[in-house]
């Protein structure tokens, strides 16, 4: 990142009311589409196909020279699709994301399997995956309809890579409506967290 990225600010766009980001799902202008509506879609496929095997994945190294991203905003309602994975990056990180700041981030999920800032797993096939330097404010929240599972990640849920000096202080909030879910708020390995966390079941 060469600057700061504010997603409502017009400044943070070469051209904000472009229409002709249709191929990269985003309909009609270009900041309307990413503040509203579904919002953001994440770098690389995030989702799983049958059997959990069209994993997406991210391999490349994501250098955020210390430079934030303001108001990222995804709304994603999945119910009776495939199982998600939704984050900044798709279902899986095999690269680097490095010296970056999330601000006031606003991911607003539903029946997804997992809900992370940065991304839902690292390295979980191949070597790779690591997250250094990077800090999230805002809120994630992942509301849960039907059978299964849902979780909330301050930084990764599921790591097998290396996190170093990542910080969560956004809230996170599940909520289950059915007694067979479970709710999965983790932080894990190798950071600090604070903010709030909160499993509610109806």
């Amino acid at each position: 990142m060469g600057a700061n990225l504010d997603f409502y600010s017009t400044k943070s766009y070469v051209d904000a009311f472009r229409k002709d980001y249709d191929k990269y799902g985003y309909e009609g202008e270009l900041k309307t589409a990413l503040t509203t509506g579904e919002g953001f879609k994440s770098i690389g496929v995030d989702f799983l196909g049958e059997n959990e095997t069209e994993i997406g994945y991210f391999s490349g190294i994501f250098k955020g020279n210390n430079k934030s991203i303001y108001n990222l905003y995804i709304n994603k309602d999945v119910f009776g699709e495939q199982k998600y994975r939704i984050a900044l990056f798709g279902a899986s990180l095999y690269g680097e994301v490095q010296d970056l700041s999330l601000i006031n981030i606003n991911y607003n999920l539903k029946n997804n399997d997992n809900g992370a800032s940065i991304c839902a797993i690292t390295n979980c096939l191949r070597p790779g995956g690591k997250v250094s330097n990077v800090s999230v404010t805002g809120e994630i929240k992942n509301i849960g309809l039907g059978e299964g599972s849902v979780g909330a990640c301050g930084i990764i849920c599921y790591n097998q890579g290396i996190i170093s000096n990542c910080h969560n202080f956004a809230n996170i909030y599940a909520e289950l409506n059915d007694d067979t879910l479970t709710a999965r708020l983790l932080c894990r390995w190798n950071f600090n967290k604070s903010g709030r966390s909160t499993i509610y079941r109806k």
